[in-house]
């Protein structure tokens, strides 16, 4: 399951790209003990597995599987250095007047208390138990399964089940896929394993996580192979390898049929993009702020938008799309300081589980994901918005069965109600705007209110909340969400643009249209917009 274009649409960069101007790295203070927030402005030819040749100067290979700790180990000659290391001294015992040893202080009692202490306040995600993601006993235990033997093929500290409920047919496997290495006519000889295997030794990274799935059928008159057949949604995210180690994450979904023993027949994988290499090409491409703000972060993957077109005409003009479902990391507060506090700017500092460590020798690797979708909600039931913030998740941490969540914040303030849970979002129509500012600048209000004009213009309607109003959001590109795939949510990276790049975007969700993009009238809504 690695992608694969050709040659023809794929341009390789060797040249260096440097940095505009210095990235600069702040810090918020916090003294909270679990939470912190960083913010800031050859001859020889290699087959890859993407039918592509490229010189091997360029490639990483690493022929093992990756480790999915995000703790990067310090060079042995430096560890040689430190005559104390970090496990031989007790956190603090400096400041006391004494450099007493871990063994002085340690209390087994005291100790066996804090351990379940600490189990007890601990909150965590489930993923397998999402029943809007999982909606039958069959296809979770199907996406359990599969999920467990594809982290024991991509990362060394993972086994694969010594004995996996369900495998794949060596005899009898069909398996058509726009992702495999070879030509389809061989591909059905291969399986997806063989593919994830391949790939690590092209890969910088290779992470694969199932994130939904639903059983279509038990019925053998309903397919041709006879069988159960189970439906399974994917990502995958791969690290290129280039000197800026650009994201490609492609989203799809999985049609497997299964036999009487529980071995899988038939596997027919579809992309949610159907121009693939332009996709794939576009994520390659050194985007213009990522260079620009070189060294502040690795490449962040970003949510994909499939089946754009341009609508609205001149005067108008937006963009048509479709958002697939993915799993998202959601806090949400209430307002309580208005328009001039700006809350919708920064992500709040309830939502952090932890903290990052982004330099000395036990720093840790992390991956940004962007953009932070922002919601200003109104109701009847309080005079204050609530805002609501949507943060796509690194396809590695949904790799894992469970997902951290925050504990309480003596910082955050009274009032706000402030929460955060993960929650799975169905496929969104939407159209959007480009724009530079913010989500609760004054110019956003124009905006939707010509949004929502040019959208009924053309036919299309509205997707309305329980208050009968149009859901309008705000795509915040210049925010990258960084997730290490142990501790969830750690950090966030704040990027300057000016306004008149228009790096981000207003949009509004529309009822979903099926087949082509060709609307029908729909009817006038009453005050629409919000403040």
């Amino acid at each position: 399951m690695v992608p694969r274009i050709t040659t023809k649409t794929l341009l390789i960069w060797s040249f260096l790209i440097n940095p505009v101007l210095p990235f600069q790295l702040h810090s918020q203070n916090n003294n909270s003990p679990t939470k912190k927030k960083l913010i800031s402005s050859s001859s020889k030819i290699r087959k890859a597995p993407l039918s592509l040749s490229l010189p091997s100067s360029l490639l990483s290979l690493c022929a093992v599987p990756n480790r999915k700790s995000s703790f990067i180990r310090e060079p042995a000659e430096r560890q040689k250095l430190k005559e104390v290391t970090k496990e031989d001294k007790v956190v603090g015992a400096e400041f006391f007047g004494g450099r007493k040893l871990r063994e002085d202080l340690f209390d087994p009692t005291l100790e066996a208390m804090a351990n379940v202490e600490e189990n007890e306040d601990t909150t965590k995600y489930i993923k397998w138990d999402d029943r809007n993601a999982f909606v039958d006993d069959v296809s979770q235990a199907f996406a359990k399964s599969l999920q467990g033997q594809i982290n024991g093929i991509l990362y060394a500290e993972d086994e694969s089940p010594a004995e996996p409920e369900y495998v794949y047919s060596k005899e009898k496997l069909q398996w058509s896929s726009p992702l495999t290495f070879e030509d389809n006519q061989s591909a059905t000889t291969k399986t997806p394993f063989e593919e994830l295997s391949k790939g690590l030794e092209f890969y910088r990274r290779l992470d694969v996580a199932i994130t939904s799935g639903k059983t279509l059928s038990s019925s053998k008159s309903n397919n041709i192979n006879g069988g159960l057949m189970v439906e399974l949604r994917w990502e995958v995210s791969v690290a290129w390898p280039n000197f800026w180690e650009a994201r490609v994450l492609l989203t799809g979904k999985s049609i497997f049929t299964l036999d009487e023993k529980k071995e899988i027949i038939q596997q027919v994988d579809t992309l949610d993009e159907e121009d693939m290499n332009s996709s794939i090409f576009s994520q390659v491409t050194p985007r213009f702020w990522d260079a620009y703000h070189l060294g502040m972060g690795p490449s962040a993957e970003l949510s994909p938008t499939v089946s754009k077109c341009n609508k609205g005409g001149i005067l108008n003009p937006y963009t048509y799309c479709k958002v697939p479902p993915r799993l998202v990391y959601q806090p949400t507060l209430y307002d309580i300081g208005g328009r001039n506090d700006a809350a919708a700017e920064i992500i709040p500092n309830h939502s952090f589980c932890d903290y990052i460590k982004t330099t000395g020798p036990y720093r840790q690797r992390y991956v940004p994901t962007s953009p932070v979708e922002v919601q200003i909600l109104r109701s009847k039931e309080s005079p204050k918005p609530r805002l609501k913030f949507s943060m796509p998740l690194s396809v590695e941490i949904q790799t894992n069965p469970t997902m951290p969540l925050p504990g309480d914040d003596p910082e955050t303030l009274s009032g706000t109600e402030a929460d955060a849970q993960y929650v799975w979002q169905p496929e969104r129509t939407v159209g959007t705007v480009p724009y530079g500012g913010s989500p609760q600048d004054e110019d956003v209000t124009k905006l939707r209110k010509r949004l929502y004009e040019a959208v009924m213009k053309d036919g299309f309607q509205p997707k309305l909340d329980i208050n009968g109003r149009p859901v309008f959001f705000f795509w915040s590109y210049n925010i990258k969400a960084c997730y290490t795939p142990e501790t969830g949510l750690g950090m966030c990276i704040y990027e300057y643009r000016p306004k008149a790049a228009n790096g981000n975007c207003v949009g509004i969700e529309l009822e979903p249209i099926s087949g082509s993009l060709t609307s029908t009238k729909g009817s006038v809504i009453e005050k629409p917009f919000l403040t």
